[in-house]
């Protein structure tokens, strides 16, 4: 039984899947999305050092952006510097703080999760709902239609089809005793 996308974990794999699989007990959601999500954020490569393709100077697996590492009581150079096992307890961190700061008390979902990441604003908000126009202009490739505008529905539709659609409906589901193969808890 393996997480999604662990084979593209070049370095220190073994305790990578353990620190993964930990972080989605202890904070109660399916580690497989975080998996997806760091997949997606860091391009495929779980790399700690990773930078941001588009300038904004965020790293790593998550993306951690300046402002918010200096909010956790680091620095993004910190960070790339760190190990990818060593980067998770960051990105614990970063979700037990949202979650506080938030509110939160559960992750619903895979989107919830990756809205807790990209943008927390838009957790609970509508499909029509738009992205302020500073996250426009650092992620247009998600505007589906080209108009403009990002909407939490175009916003959901990218980060799925970042899942491979042979594991897309079961990655989706709560019901993580209907694959055990896919899901580990």
């Amino acid at each position: 039984m393996s997480l999604l996308f662990l084979e593209k974990v070049k370095v220190n794999q073994s305790e990578f899947e353990k620190k993964v699989i930990q972080i989605g007990k202890e904070l109660k959601f399916n580690p497989n999305w975080l998996m997806a999500l760091m997949h997606s954020e860091s391009a495929g490569t779980f790399r700690p050092d990773i930078l941001n393709f588009a300038g904004s100077g965020a790293v790593g697996l998550i993306q951690f952006m300046p402002k918010t590492a200096i909010y956790l009581g680091t620095t993004v150079e910190k960070l790339a510097k760190m190990s990818n096992v060593e980067q998770l307890d960051w990105v614990k961190k970063y979700i037990q703080v949202t979650m506080r700061d938030r509110k939160i008390t559960v992750i619903e979902d895979y989107d919830d999760l990756y809205f807790m990441i990209f943008y927390p604003s838009a957790i609970g908000k509508p499909n029509e709902w738009a992205f302020p126009d500073q996250i426009y202009a650092q992620n247009k490739g998600i505007d589906a239609n080209k108009n403009g505008i990002i909407t939490v529905a175009e916003f959901r539709e990218f980060i799925k089809k970042k899942i491979p659609l042979h594991l897309f409906l079961a990655f989706m589901s709560k019901d993580t005793k209907k694959k055990p193969d896919l899901f580990l808890f």
